[in-house]
């Protein structure tokens, strides 16, 4: 006579509960020189994760490359926050689109990336991680403090007044 399956959905103490997994909130995109985002790290990959992306110059003895990441699922980079730029030096010599410089990126929790750039396939690569400030850019603090400029001068002084009034003083 064959038992019938268990269903056994209950947990015990030796089943430990099953940690729900981390995955990108954002995509992290690269902006490439036509003026486009790149995603290297897609949202929704599940974290810990680990991604390269192959880049070339753009000119002949090019002598540096700007690296602009950014946060966001928008191809156009102005959609996206804007998340860390590199600047690499010393690229090594070479026509237009013959240097390739590698870069691999490791993505974890809280918007935390490793960045390895390798100038040659043999090179160990050099590294760099990221972690967020959590902080703006001088320009973002600027527009935000003229938009609520814009927003301040509807205000009626006698608005502000009744607000006030509203505030719980504590007594001396």
């Amino acid at each position: 006579m064959a038992e019938e399956p268990v269903n056994n959905t209950e947990q015990t103490a030796e089943q430990p509960a099953e940690q729900p997994k981390a995955v990108a909130k954002h995509s992290l995109c690269l902006t490439i020189a036509d003026g486009r985002c790149v995603s290297i790290i897609p949202k929704g990959s599940e974290l810990p994760v680990m991604r390269s992306i192959k880049l070339v110059t753009c000119e002949t003895d090019q002598p540096n490359i700007c690296l602009d990441l950014r946060l966001g699922e928008s191809k156009d980079p102005e959609q996206n926050f804007a998340f860390s730029r590199l600047k690499l030096d010393n690229i090594p010599k070479g026509a237009k689109g013959a240097t390739v410089i590698r870069v691999t990126v490791k993505a974890f929790v809280n918007n935390v990336y490793e960045l390895i750039i390798r100038y040659t396939e043999k090179e160990n690569g050099r590294s760099v991680i990221i972690f967020p400030s959590n902080g703006m850019s001088q320009s973002e603090i600027q527009a935000i403090y003229a938009r609520i400029k814009e927003l301040y001068k509807d205000v009626v002084p006698r608005d502000m007044g009744e607000a006030r009034a509203f505030i719980p003083i504590a007594k001396a």
